[in-house]
């Protein structure tokens, strides 16, 4: 029986929501908006393909897990779609982008086999528990000071994401034959969501006054040349500003790591503010609203 919970929560954004929601660290803030604009996107992938998947698996403890990983992430595109749309009302142009992005994910689903689909999922999700529990790990640092109603979202998403992080793994598995098929897609998985990445940096370049999203987005993009910018300490600071720089080469480490085809994601270590919030949340503590007003930044 799988361990995972489906929690519908009603996250609400109207237009007073910023675009950029955390001035304090700004690159942060970019880093968190693409999560909202690639999600959808990305989520609905997932489930599409992962109910191909199931039409193939016939373990009922499989089945199970791949149903309630696909209704998580299902519940987590529609929320960033209410992220997003608040932002589309206040900056018109990035509708297009969220078309764009919808598009290449269809061309992923039409010109690929499953077997693909199923690796990209399980090469992203892999990925996931290392960055996010630095993130969680440092919320303090790079949640709190920002909008009180953006980072309870993602807080949810987050912690979600580690509660699932066994889960594509285990569709993967129950269809995929081979355990090396993962590895030797992985540059091409990347190239996707890289590209993906530069469109909606392009976009907020475009369609975002330079004063509402404090940095030029397409200072972000990670180029051959310019793989130390997690490392880079200028006038603005880095995405994992306040995160020592040991923590972030070992997270490093534990992303290739992740991608071995022996690799158990439930042997990663879960960050504690993980269960914090998972037992806030069966006590009834308004998740949605973590943080008090009062907290708003900016």
């Amino acid at each position: 029986m799988t361990d995972l919970k489906v929690r519908k929560l009603p996250w609400e954004f109207d237009e007073s929501v910023p675009f950029q929601w955390n001035r304090e660290n700004p690159r942060f803030g970019i880093m968190m908006n693409a999560v909202s604009f690639l999600a959808p996107a990305f989520e609905r992938f997932i489930v599409s393909s992962t109910r191909a998947a199931m039409a193939q698996i016939t373990d009922p403890a499989t089945l199970e897990e791949a149903d309630a990983f696909l209704r998580q992430e299902a519940i987590h595109g529609r929320a960033h779609r209410n992220h997003t749309a608040a932002l589309v009302k206040q900056y018109p142009g990035l509708k297009q982008v969220l078309v764009d992005l919808d598009a290449s994910y269809d061309r992923v689903l039409k010109t690929e086999p499953l077997e693909y689909h199923l690796a990209y999922i399980a090469d992203i999700e892999a990925t996931f528990t290392p960055l996010f529990s630095v993130m969680l790990n440092h919320q303090d640092k790079l949640f709190d000071i920002g909008d009180h109603r953006v980072g309870p979202l993602f807080l949810w998403h987050f912690v979600e994401e580690i509660e699932h992080r066994s889960s594509a793994k285990i569709v993967y598995d129950a269809v995929v034959p081979s355990p090396w098929y993962r590895l030797r897609v992985i540059p091409k998985v990347v190239a996707h969501v890289m590209g993906c990445f530069s469109m909606f940096c392009r976009a907020v370049d475009t369609h975002v006054p330079a004063a509402d999203r404090g940095i030029d987005a397409c200072d972000m993009i990670v180029r051959p040349k310019r793989l130390t910018s997690l490392f880079e300490r200028s006038e603005l600071p880095g995405q994992f500003e306040g995160v020592p720089r040991t923590e972030v080469i070992t997270m490093l480490y534990r992303l290739a790591r992740a991608q071995a085809p022996n690799h158990s994601p439930a042997t990663e270590k879960v960050p504690a503010f993980a269960s914090e919030w998972f037992e806030a949340y069966e006590q009834g503590k308004d998740v949605v609203n973590w943080y008090r007003p009062a907290r708003v930044a900016g």
